[in-house]
């Protein structure tokens, strides 16, 4: 098992220039290796993050268009964590995530994520992906449970794979 931490990010459609941050947060701040989930046709994205000895890219085909990647990276992600040798994972976005500190340094041994206001049930947007993507018998179960953001989640790896 690798004692360091790992990142992983998935990018579908996104320019070098929304990634810059991301990535050069990610490698300043913390000792984690980071694998991007990055799509296959993204030829220049793959020869600009394979200089980086921390970063490993996962060729992804994102046929299903940008906006039904937001949910179907995680199935991918998922995967990729079932083959992982690591002990803890942090699972983010990348467009709009920035490190500004190691959460591997204060990470609780368990499972992280921040938790919304509302419940499923009270949110028109998340309403619509659970009833797409789960079905309506999913949507009765979950309608009462907090929203959780899943634009970063982390902890122990065995964790995040139950939680996905």
């Amino acid at each position: 098992m690798v004692s360091k931490g790992l990142i992983v990010g998935a990018s579908a459609g996104y320019s070098r220039e929304n990634l810059e941050l991301f990535v050069a947060s990610s490698l300043a701040q913390t000792s984690a290796d980071l694998w991007l989930l990055i799509d296959e046709q993204d030829h220049a994205i793959h020869r600009w993050l394979s200089v980086y000895d921390r970063i490993r890219v996962i060729p992804t085909p994102f046929k299903e268009g940008a906006r039904a990647s937001v949910v179907f990276r995680f199935f991918r992600i998922l995967e990729v964590l079932r083959s992982c040798n690591y002990s803890s994972a942090v699972i983010c976005d990348t467009r709009d995530v920035v490190f500004q500190s190691d959460p591997f340094a204060r990470m609780p041994g368990g499972f992280m994520a921040a938790g919304e206001r509302l419940k499923i049930g009270e949110s028109s947007y998340n309403l619509d992906w659970v009833n797409k993507f789960c079905g309506p018998t999913c949507f009765e179960r979950l309608r009462l449970k907090t929203i959780l953001c899943a634009g970063v989640m982390g902890g122990r790896v065995s964790n995040l794979i139950d939680v996905l």
